[in-house]
């Protein structure tokens, strides 16, 4: 995809600290943002290393890399993911309907292409 709108470091600690304000549970990261940072550069690094890469993909990479690869916060890490891959999505595509998207990128027993096959 060309020239996506990237989710910055920040927004996503704003979304992790409104989740723990709205349903409770351990604020903070794991390691002081690394795990973070990486959670967050894996779909632009996919992006540069496939540049026809689409968008859901992207989004994606994003909720599964949040909610499974790197869980870079003490909690809250499905809702964060699920929060970051809708609000990529919300960003990068005109007309998204809302009932498409289900956040369960980052459920048990479900990899980074099944909630790709929702999305599409």
């Amino acid at each position: 995809m060309k020239n996506p709108v990237w989710l910055e470091e920040e927004v996503v600690l704003y979304f992790h600290s409104e989740q723990i304000k709205a349903h409770g549970g351990m604020a903070g990261l794991k390691l002081l943002g690394q795990p973070l940072r990486d959670a967050l550069t894996r779909p632009q690094q996919l992006n540069a290393y496939r540049p026809r890469t689409r968008v859901f993909r992207l989004a994606a990479c994003y909720g599964y890399s949040i909610g499974k690869v790197f869980h870079p916060f003490n909690d809250g890490n499905k809702r964060v993911a699920a929060l970051a891959a809708f609000t990529f999505l919300e960003l990068n595509v005109r007309f998204f309907p809302k009932q498409a998207f289900q956040s369960r990128t980052a459920s048990s027993g479900i990899g980074e292409e099944q909630p790709l096959e929702q999305l599409q």
